[in-house]
């Protein structure tokens, strides 16, 4: 992650002395005052926008995989109602949502970059991809890679959010062992434990290990074919900065 997106420290060295400055004089990070831009500079704070939702949204996927392998003070959460199988659906359902999330927010990014000026509710894959400026350039291709990488989360999230069916955690490692947390799980949520909570703390930690190792190879491949289409869009990017 700090590898492939780097680039944008830069923005935020210049952004820090301000920010802390404003903090020493005023007590608070927030400007309330309206901030007047040259109308080549909304182009800038557009793009930086759009781009810093795609980085954060990477972000979050490596935070989904943390706490899809940690389960922290396990008997205080248990007293709550919330155990550990519970909390792997939880995760992950929170994962496959945002890596889903991944190629409609590249889309407004595109949208963004070429100046588009299509409604960011109308910035469909076909939409965006057949446009005449897109089509024909390399942004297209990135955009096709990384639809094929989402595709497989898409047909997961859309149950989940549409009908409420949770995605299949099982699936993930095709693991026996899930469905014995699944059971140990649900049972101590109604009555006593019938196997030591240790073993099921271990069997969590066991399990959890691998589901992480697997969501893991995704999103290195999802970071890989999102650097590939800020190297398509970059070019793109400088040639409007300059001519508006």
């Amino acid at each position: 992650m700090e590898q492939n997106f780097g680039y944008i420290r830069p923005v935020l060295d210049r952004l820090s002395p301000k920010l802390m400055k404003r903090v020493q004089e005023t007590g608070e990070i927030r400007n309330k005052g309206k901030t007047v831009l040259e109308n080549s500079e909304y182009y800038h704070v557009a793009v930086f926008r759009k781009a810093t939702a795609l980085i954060g949204a990477l972000e979050r996927l490596e935070h989904s995989l943390t706490y899809i392998q940690e389960f922290p003070r396990p008997r205080t959460y248990e007293k709550k109602g919330l155990h550990q199988f519970s909390w792997l659906e939880y995760h992950y359902s929170y994962f496959v949502v945002t890596y889903d999330s991944l190629f409609d927010i590249t889309l407004i990014l595109t949208n963004t970059v070429f100046q588009l000026g299509i409604p960011e509710k109308d910035c469909k894959a076909h939409i965006i991809k057949e446009n005449e400026w897109v089509k024909h350039t390399s942004v297209k291709t990135a955009l096709i890679g990384l639809e094929k990488i989402t595709s497989a989360y898409s047909k997961l999230r859309n149950p989940l959010v549409h009908r409420g069916e949770i995605p299949d955690v099982k699936s993930i490692t095709e693991s026996d062992t899930i469905d014995l947390l699944k059971v140990y799980s649900t049972v101590h949520q109604h009555s006593e434990p019938i196997v030591p909570l240790d073993l099921i703390d271990n069997v969590f930690k066991h399990e959890s290990k691998k589901i992480m190792a697997e969501l893991d190879g995704d999103v290195v491949k999802a970071q890989k074919a999102i650097a590939q289409l800020f190297d398509s869009l970059l070019p793109i990017y400088i040639a409007r900065a300059r001519a508006a």
